[in-house]
């Protein structure tokens, strides 16, 4: 990701490219097109994520490296690019490399040996669902192609009908006196 995708003032993050690393070609790290037209989108990012770029850059300045850019397949480019996250060389983190970076860090917070880094892509979207977010929401900022897309992932986490009648009556009469007072026995 380059560093021009976010929007410091706005608290955003443009999702136009991704990092790819070739399965041949010596695994070269390239840019190429997000993998659908949905997946290009703009992601809300809250403060707490805006604090933690902030310190990374603040601690890792970011360089110019220079990569291939295949964002337009027709055009296909060396070009600098400033990278949020590269390696003590200077280069693309490619998925070799990340998986060395991330392996200690999932296991340093608990997660299961073998947890690959789409879960953080799972918790994002639980926590959306879990605060309220619709399947709309969801899907645009995941950039599903379809809300049955996501709703084939994650239905399971949106409270059921159940769930959501309790909740109803429980907010509407939360503040409501007893109507019978409990009665002392003598």
């Amino acid at each position: 990701m380059e560093t021009d995708c976010i929007d410091f003032e706005r608290k955003t993050l443009q999702v136009r490219q991704q990092l790819v690393t070739s399965t041949q070609d010596g695994h070269v790290a390239y840019l190429a097109p997000p993998k659908t037209p949905q997946s290009v989108r703009t992601i809300p990012l809250s403060q707490g994520v805006m604090d933690t770029l902030t310190a990374h850059l603040a601690d890792f300045p970011t360089v110019e490296v220079q990569i291939e850019d295949r964002t337009d397949p027709r055009e296909p480019k060396i070009r600098k690019a400033r990278l949020l996250f590269t390696t003590r060389r200077l280069s693309a983190i490619k998925r070799q490399t990340w998986g060395e970076i991330w392996r200690p860090a999932a296991q340093a917070i608990g997660l299961p040996p073998g947890t690959g880094l789409h879960i953080c892509r799972h918790t994002y979207a639980s926590a959306l669902i879990r605060f309220g977010e619709s399947v709309k929401t969801v899907q645009m900022l995941l950039g599903h192609k379809t809300p049955t897309i996501t709703l084939n992932v994650y239905s399971h986490l949106w409270p059921d009908s159940d769930d959501r009648a309790r909740q109803a009556v429980e907010a509407m009469f939360a503040d409501v006196p007893l109507v019978c007072p409990v009665a002392e026995i003598t």
